[in-house]
């Protein structure tokens, strides 16, 4: 009589649904095995389109990407998705935008969810004094905000355990996202939604800089810092993608 492997073993070996397990897809770029939560999945929809699923909620099979420009341009230049997928598809023109806004975008509701949750404040002063009780885990100034206060809010993400600095979001946008008007400065308070938000933005990182690089040079300029070459990989940026 035939053995069949226990359902649950099979499942932790396949890639991660068992219990404490992380979750692996091979990258179509790279060919190498990636914890999923550091990659983008695409679908092919019915026309052979192929589409971000950013959510990662679209039925049909998944083709996974890891999470930064370079790896998405290589996948598409080298017809990885019509490869993987054994038949011919279409990539739609500007789809490396498509994806930076759509991760964007995603960033945006979830700090839009923590604000409706109680847990994000919005104001300068309200912002530094978050930061201060050690309760703020990202810090975040509007694109256009303006270079003393946003200078002031770097030096706080410069010292040692800070929170993170996220400058990549335009004042428009932060207001549409919390329903409010001229948003320049908010704080999410450490938590799982704190948490979840940091992983987005990881994934937003590898398509656009957290902060906009002028922020760097006008700190080193300004401050005079004991270790300028190091501010530019500093609060805005979360580590490897």
């Amino acid at each position: 009589m035939k053995k069949t492997r226990p359902r649950h073993k099979a499942r932790a070996r396949a890639g991660g649904r068992g219990q404490g397990s992380v979750k692996m897809r091979v990258c179509l770029a790279s060919g190498v095995s990636c914890a999923q939560a550091d990659l983008i999945r695409f679908v092919i929809d019915p026309a052979g389109v192929v589409v971000p699923d950013i959510s990662g909620k679209l039925p049909g099979r998944g083709y996974w990407v890891k999470a930064n420009r370079t790896d998405l341009e290589r996948a598409i230049a080298q017809r990885r998705f019509a490869r993987a997928a054994r038949r011919a598809v279409t990539v739609p023109a500007g789809l490396v935008d498509q994806v930076e806004r759509g991760l964007a975008q995603k960033c945006l509701a979830r700090l839009g969810l923590g604000f409706r949750a109680g847990q994000v404040c919005l104001g300068f002063e309200r912002v530094l004094a978050l930061a201060a009780t050690g309760r703020a885990a990202v810090l975040i100034a509007a694109q256009e905000s303006a270079v003393a206060g946003r200078m002031k809010i770097w030096k706080v993400a410069q010292r040692p355990a800070s929170p993170l600095l996220a400058g990549c979001f335009a004042r428009d946008d932060l207001g549409l996202a919390l329903g409010r008007h001229n948003v320049v400065h908010a704080a999410l308070s450490v938590g799982g939604m704190a948490d979840r938000f940091i992983e987005d933005l990881k994934k937003l990182q590898g398509f656009r800089p957290l902060c906009p690089p002028s922020w760097a040079a006008g700190a080193m300029t300004d401050e005079k810092t004991e270790r300028p070459s190091g501010l530019s990989e500093g609060p805005c940026e979360i580590g490897p993608v």
